[in-house]
């Protein structure tokens, strides 16, 4: 079957539209882990094994905690099951690949200083700073949760 000279143009057009939005998307996605790289502290991080998560944006404060919207935007805040209430992100510093962040829980009662430092990518090593505040409800006690862990970026 002969095809007409209408046939052969579109068909090429079509190849080629085609090939380009393949080339856009690869470029797209490129684009999205570069953005990704360049804001490592932007994100929500979990830590599994302790049920703990970290909702942070150094970045701009965009952030609102759970059950606490009258505060107003935040730059960050940790919670979960692993930890007894809401602690607030109050104070941070970006040193190259590592944030050292002030959380306050929600009654004001604690503040806490971590050191959060950017592994690769996706992985995050947490370590508190001068003691550890942060607790967990364990039976009928608040006892201390582990003051390292490894968190992994969610987001």
């Amino acid at each position: 079957m002969k095809r007409t000279e209408h046939q052969r143009r579109t068909g090429f057009r079509r190849g080629a539209v085609l090939l380009l939005a393949g080339l856009l998307s690869l470029g797209a996605g490129k684009l999205h882990a570069q953005t990704e790289n360049k804001f490592p502290f932007k994100g929500v991080y979990e830590n599994f094994e302790n049920r703990v998560i970290i909702r942070l944006n150094l970045y701009d404060a965009t952030l609102t905690a759970p059950g606490l919207d009258f505060l107003g935007k935040l730059n960050g805040y940790m919670s979960g099951r692993g930890i007894y209430g809401i602690w607030l992100l109050t104070d941070f510093e970006i040193k190259d690949n590592e944030a050292t962040l002030r959380f306050s829980n929600d009654t004001g009662a604690d503040s806490q200083t971590i050191v959060f430092t950017q592994e690769n990518d996706s992985t995050f090593h947490y370590k508190a700073v001068d003691g550890n505040y942060v607790k967990k409800a364990s039976g009928r006690k608040l006892v201390k949760i582990t003051s390292e862990m490894d968190f992994k970026k969610r987001q």
